[in-house]
């Protein structure tokens, strides 16, 4: 079982790491990592506003997190890392969480405004 998340929505859910260890379950994470919330920094740019979860620092080392609940993880910076670290994830027999940094400027589409009232 693979999930793929931003991470944004992985720091929704992140006490889910600890289910997944108290019941071994081997899940793999790969967190697409541009340290913004991507679906409302998109939304945001639309409306002239940003969000950036770690502007003050402030955004958590997953891979750091990850060990904390039992798990492996690695955190890929390199576009040319990223077939080789996936290889590991999906190898490894426990859960492994892979944090990949992506550009910032990544955006979320497509992108459905609300008609006007």
């Amino acid at each position: 079982m693979v999930c793929v998340a931003g991470d944004g929505s992985f720091q929704m859910n992140s006490q889910e790491m600890a289910t997944a260890s108290i019941h071994r379950v081997p899940v793999k994470v790969l967190i697409l990592d541009n340290r913004c919330s991507a679906w409302c920094t998109s939304a945001e740019a639309v409306l002239r506003r940003a969000l950036l979860l770690d502007a003050a620092g402030r955004s958590p080392d997953f891979v750091k997190l990850a060990e904390a609940y039992g798990w492996q993880g690695e955190r890929v910076e390199k576009p040319a890392d990223v077939d080789a670290a996936l290889a590991r994830m999906l190898a490894s027999d426990g859960p492994y969480l892979l944090d990949v940094a992506i550009s910032r400027d990544q955006n979320v589409y497509p992108m459905v405004r609300r008609a006007a009232r």
